[in-house]
C-alpha cells in the first residue's frame, strides 16, 4: 500500500492524475487504515477486500494485454 501511495503522489506531482477516480484509489486505502486503528476487524476486512479488488484488476489487465503481445 505504501508503494501505491508513493506512486500516486509522484504521478500527481507530474500532473498525470487529476481525475477524481485517482483520488479514490488513495483515499479509500488510507481511510481503511484509519478505520483499522479504531476497529481492527472492520479495517482488516476492508483491506482484504481492497487487496482482492487490486488483484482482480491486475489479472483482468493482464488477460487483455497478453493476447495483444502475442
Amino acid at each position: 500500500m505504501a508503494g501505491l501511495i508513493l506512486w500516486f503522489f509522484f504521478a500527481f506531482a507530474r500532473g498525470s492524475i487529476t481525475e477524481p477516480i485517482g483520488w479514490l484509489f488513495v483515499m479509500f486505502p488510507l481511510c481503511s487504515v484509519a478505520i483499522a486503528f479504531k476497529w481492527p476487524v472492520a479495517g482488516g476486512v476492508l483491506l482484504i477486500l481492497e487487496g482482492l479488488a487490486l488483484t482482480v484488476q491486475f489479472s483482468l489487465a493482464l488477460s487483455v494485454a497478453l493476447p495483444m503481445l502475442a
